[in-house]
C-alpha cells in the first residue's frame, strides 16, 4: 500500500514515533521540557497528549499542527510529520463517515464557526460568567447572530456526532475527524457550500475592507491536474491555519477558497461535487 506521494508504510516512521523522537531530543537539550509544558503550549491537557503518544487517541492534522507550533519545529521536522500523516496505515485514524440526514444539520459554516469560537478567549471569559447550557446558549446566539432554537439544534447535532462534548460547564471540541467522504457528491454538502458563498456576500457588504480580503485570478491548466490542484489547496489551508493560530485566539475568521472551470468540460458525464 502506498500514499499519494508513492511512499509505503515501511518507508515512513509512524507519526507517534516522530513525536516521541522530537520530545526526547527536546528533553535532552532542556530537561525542563515536560509533557505538561508541551500540552499547555498546545492548549490541551497533558492527559490528552499522553493518549496521543500512546496511540489511544488518533494523531489528527489538527493536533499535529498544534504540536509543531508549540515546539516551533524546523521545516524538516514539520515535513517529516506531514509525510508520516499522509502515508497509509493499518489503523483507521479518521472518524465515521456521517450519513446524509446528519450532514444536513452540519453542512454549512455554523458548526465550524462554533468549533473555533469554543477555543477563543471570548468563550473562555463567557463560560466563567455563564456556567449553564441555557445561559451560554443565550449569549452565544447573540455572538453568532443565530436564534436560540437554531443554536440548540446545532449544538445537539454536534454533540450526538461526537464533534463536541459538554464537560465541566463548557463545550469542548473533541477534534474527532468525522467526514462526509471527501469528494463524494452530497446534496447537503452542496447546500453548505452555497451557504458559505451567501455568507461571503454578506461580509462584502457589512465588513470593512480593512478587516477582510477578497481576491481572485484566472489561469489556464490541464484538467488532468485537478487532483494536484486540490492537494495544493488543502496543504495551503492547513499551513495558513497553523500560522494564524499561533497567536492569541481573540476572534473567529473564515477562509474560503473556490476553484472551478470557467470553460465547460468536454465530458458531460462529470458529476457536480
Amino acid at each position: 500500500m502506498t500514499s499519494p506521494d508513492g511512499l509505503s508504510i515501511k518507508d515512513v516512521m509512524s507519526p507517534h514515533l516522530i513525536l516521541k523522537r522530537i520530545i526526547k531530543e527536546k528533553q535532552a537539550h532542556n530537561p525542563r521540557v515536560s509533557l505538561r509544558r508541551i500540552a499547555a503550549r498546545m492548549g490541551i491537557s497533558s492527559g490528552r497528549l499522553s493518549e496521543i503518544l500512546s496511540e489511544k487517541r488518533p494523531l489528527t492534522a489538527y493536533y499535529a499542527d498544534k504540536f509543531c507550533a508549540a515546539l516551533n519545529l524546523p521545516e524538516s521536522d514539520i515535513s517529516a510529520l506531514k509525510r508520516s500523516l499522509a502515508a497509509p496505515t493499518d489503523k483507521q485514524t479518521f472518524g465515521p463517515v456521517l450519513e446524509e440526514h446528519v450532514v444536513e444539520k452540519l453542512a454549512d459554516w455554523k458548526p465550524y464557526a462554533l468549533l473555533s469560537f469554543f477555543q477563543t478567549t471570548i468563550y473562555a471569559s463567557l463560560r466563567h460568567q455563564h456556567d449553564t447550557r441555557e445561559s451560554q446558549i443565550q449569549e452565544i446566539s447573540k455572538r453568532l447572530n443565530l436564534t436560540t432554537r437554531e443554536l440548540t439544534v446545532l449544538l445537539d447535532a454536534m454533540t450526538q456526532t461526537g464533534l463536541i462534548e459538554w464537560d465541566n460547564s463548557a463545550w469542548r471540541p473533541t477534534h474527532n475527524e468525522a467526514t462526509t467522504g471527501y469528494d463524494i457528491p452530497s446534496h447537503a454538502r452542496m447546500q453548505g457550500l452555497i451557504a458559505d458563498l451567501h455568507l461571503a456576500q454578506e461580509k462584502i457588504k457589512n465588513i470593512s475592507v480593512h478587516e477582510r480580503d477578497f481576491s481572485s485570478m484566472t489561469l489556464t491548466m490541464d484538467p488532468k491536474d485537478i487532483h494536484k490542484a486540490k492537494k495544493l489547496i488543502r496543504d495551503f489551508r492547513r499551513n495558513f491555519v497553523r500560522v494564524m493560530e499561533k497567536g492569541s485566539k481573540k476572534s473567529v475568521h473564515q477562509i474560503s477558497i473556490q476553484f472551478f472551470p470557467i470553460v465547460s468540460s468536454d465530458d458531460p458525464s462529470k458529476e457536480s461535487l
